[in-house]
């Protein structure tokens, strides 16, 4: 639901980002959900890792994310993946 708030959300951008290590890939998938539907561009160089990330509904929610983010540098990571 926070993700649908758009830009007024990104004050909830630093406490998403916190919750990108949770143990629980729910919770993780949710947070990046959500930074991809504000656009935090603040959050790209902490996604990015995790388009290695073992689980692949985290790796595809991270590339849908850094799409919706579309800064250079997302644009940039997500450069010769499978979902580009």
């Amino acid at each position: 639901a926070l993700g649908r708030i758009g830009k007024d959300a990104l004050s909830a951008e630093s406490a998403l980002i916190n919750i990108l290590n949770d143990i629980d890939v729910r919770v993780r998938k949710s947070a990046i959900t959500a930074l991809g539907k504000i656009q935090a561009v603040s959050a790209v160089e902490k996604l990015i890792p995790l388009l290695e990330d073992p689980a692949r509904e985290i790796r595809n929610a991270t590339a849908i994310a850094l799409e919706d983010i579309d800064s250079l540098e997302a644009k940039a990571a997500l450069k010769g993946h499978e979902w580009e």
